[in-house]
């Protein structure tokens, strides 16, 4: 892969909740149309850097970069103007609105539309009068991966985009996640999935307690046993 220029730039940052810092001058970056996985146990950080890229958690040092933008002070709006998609654990669509209401009221100019959306997940097609909350889980998160580009993003960040899914659903999610990185979209991703994200991935950042532990190719991830048995348990 050509080196190329970085779109999320994580540098030397510090942050965490109150008091207790969970992010220890932690730096990261993720390039254009490169994606990257975020691994760690539970409790090393994984969620609160999230929140700090996506505006939900102040820094204490250092400073987060989008497109070389820095986003210090932004609202988390603000940020996803500045091409960040955020597809949550947890999914928070909103169950009140049909599947098209809640891809429209993301909506931003751009390539992505909703007959885009509707091409990539038709089932969201079929369900596109019904309401958020009456959808199955796996049926949420094509609607919660949807309204992430329907933002027209330059980086979209994934939390647990396949958990708790049906083999079958967890499938089609890793086929138009394969389909969006062929398109050139950059990518931040935590999963559990190490069997998938193998074959997806381009690189792989460890965390351990607030610090990148480990990172390296997918090539380097797989001969490095080690890492999986101290930093992933497996």
């Amino acid at each position: 892969m050509a080196i190329e220029a970085p779109i999320l730039e994580v540098d030397r940052v510090s942050a965490g909740y109150g008091r207790g810092t969970i992010l220890f001058d932690l730096s990261l970056a993720v390039r254009r149309g490169e994606v990257v996985a975020l691994l760690g146990r539970n409790g090393m950080g994984k969620t609160t850097l999230g929140r700090a890229i996506t505006g939900g958690v102040k820094l204490t040092s250092g400073e987060i970069r989008i497109d070389g933008r820095s986003i210090a002070g932004l609202k988390p709006y603000q940020i996803a103007r500045c091409g960040l998609g955020l597809v949550p654990e947890g999914r928070l669509i909103c169950g009140g609105l049909t599947v098209r209401e809640n891809l429209a009221a993301s909506a931003v100019r751009g390539a992505w539309t909703l007959e885009g959306i509707y091409d990539l997940f038709p089932r969201l097609r079929e369900r596109a009068d019904h309401a958020g909350g009456a959808l199955s889980g796996g049926e949420q998160q094509m609607l919660a991966i949807g309204r992430a580009l329907m933002t027209n993003p330059r980086l979209l960040l994934l939390d647990e985009a396949t958990e708790g899914l049906a083999p079958v659903i967890r499938q089609q999610i890793w086929a138009v996640l394969a389909r969006l990185k062929k398109g050139g979209l950059s990518i931040l991703i935590v999963d559990r999935n190490l069997r998938a994200l193998r074959s997806f991935a381009d690189r792989f950042v460890v965390l351990s307690k607030g610090r990148v532990a480990w990172e390296g190719d997918a090539a380097a991830f797989d001969a490095d046993t080690r890492t999986l048995e101290t930093y992933l348990g497996v």
